[in-house]
């Protein structure tokens, strides 16, 4: 029971700590803020992704933000679907998860 209690809480932090919805610009600028250091805080972003090597190199350079993970679920369940890359603008192929270290 307690290893089930540590999961859903772990799970709900997780959850508390995600943005979505957000253009580049807003994580970019919360990022840079270092609003997103704050614990608990939002420094996870569930966003739409266009593939591009070079693109995420960008976001490296200039937010120092990267690709956490591709989240199965979210991806399975074809969220990207009709959605447009919150940085290139072009469809998304993939929900991706970014954020930075602190």
């Amino acid at each position: 029971e307690d290893a089930i209690n540590l999961f859903q809480e772990a799970k709900d932090r997780l959850e508390a700590g995600m943005t979505t919805d957000v253009t580049y610009e807003e994580m970019k600028t919360a990022l840079e803020s270092d609003e997103a250091s704050v614990y608990p805080g939002s420094g996870l972003y569930l966003v739409p992704w266009k593939c591009d090597a070079d693109n995420e190199d960008a976001i490296k350079t200039e937010c120092k933000a990267t690709i956490r993970c591709y989240p199965l679920a979210e991806n399975e369940a074809g969220m990207h679907k009709g959605k447009k890359c919150f940085y290139s603008g072009k469809d998304a192929t993939h929900m991706a998860l970014f954020g930075r270290a602190f």
